[in-house]
């Protein structure tokens, strides 16, 4: 499982995706923040454990609208930094729709 925690700027780009699940001991967390960059939609997203980022830049309407798929399409091109792990934890999450959390 992959939970997200996101700031209130990007809950609020996510609404139609977000749902609040409990939280897994063995789940990936996850920190996501909606920044500005030159005028345009930012989301800066940090794994709990390791500290690895991704940088998802110049996102529209449709882009947050497909926010989960590309998401996990960025993390499975970067699998080869978590390793197993990663690959692991995206078999389970085939199907599954509670990929955001809310705090």
């Amino acid at each position: 499982m992959i939970q997200i925690h996101t700031s209130k700027a990007l809950a609020a780009d996510l609404k139609a995706q977000l749902a609040e699940v409990p939280a897994g001991p063995g789940a990936m967390q996850w920190y996501a923040h909606r920044v500005y960059v030159l005028r345009c939609k930012c989301v800066v997203a940090m794994e709990a454990q390791s500290r690895y980022a991704m940088i998802f830049t110049g996102l529209t309407k449709p882009d947050f609208e497909m926010f989960p798929e590309l998401f996990l399409e960025r993390l499975a091109s970067h699998e080869f930094n978590f390793g197993l792990r990663v690959n692991q934890m995206l078999s389970k999450r085939k199907g599954d729709n509670d990929y955001f959390y809310t705090a």
